[in-house]
């Protein structure tokens, strides 16, 4: 990983936009590169959505809180995905031009998006992904608002 990306996971974490991060953020990093790194992001996000949802919509969990949809494409930019891919998650989840997620379509979004990635890795291992993809689930019924923050905990 560049320095550009280190510095872009830097400021998307820095939730206190103090230029700093205290330690649950450099915790949230760490294990978001680690889970990058051994195929397990969708893993990362069923245990820690709530602090990532918390961390870059740098408002909390509050009832309206919100992710913008530029801190959503910084965090797919910096874990390889490309735009094109993002652009047609979001087109698939009805989301286009949307610029801030719920917490349910950020979960699903992220969701979508981390299972890809961990499927990259395992690919590269010659394993077989052990997730559904998203398109199943809508296949079979569930929308991405079935796929709320309480489902995701």
């Amino acid at each position: 990983m560049g320095e550009h990306l280190l510095l872009s996971l830097f400021d998307l974490f820095d939730s206190h936009l103090q230029g700093f991060l205290d330690f649950t953020d450099v915790f949230g990093l760490v294990a978001l590169l680690l889970a990058q790194k051994t195929g397990c992001l969708v893993p990362y996000l069923f245990q820690h959505q709530s602090q990532l949802f918390s961390t870059l919509s740098q408002h909390g969990t509050t009832p309206d809180a919100t992710v913008q949809a530029s801190n959503v494409t910084a965090l797919a930019r910096v874990l390889g995905v490309k735009a094109h891919r993002v652009q047609a998650v979001l087109n698939d989840m009805g989301l286009r031009g949307v610029l801030a997620f719920d917490v349910a379509s950020f979960n699903t979004i992220l969701f979508t998006l981390f299972t890809d990635c961990d499927d990259r890795v395992w690919a590269a291992q010659g394993r077989a992904t052990p997730y559904i993809p998203f398109e199943t689930l809508r296949s079979l019924g569930i929308s991405h608002h079935a796929l709320g923050s309480e489902d995701f905990r």
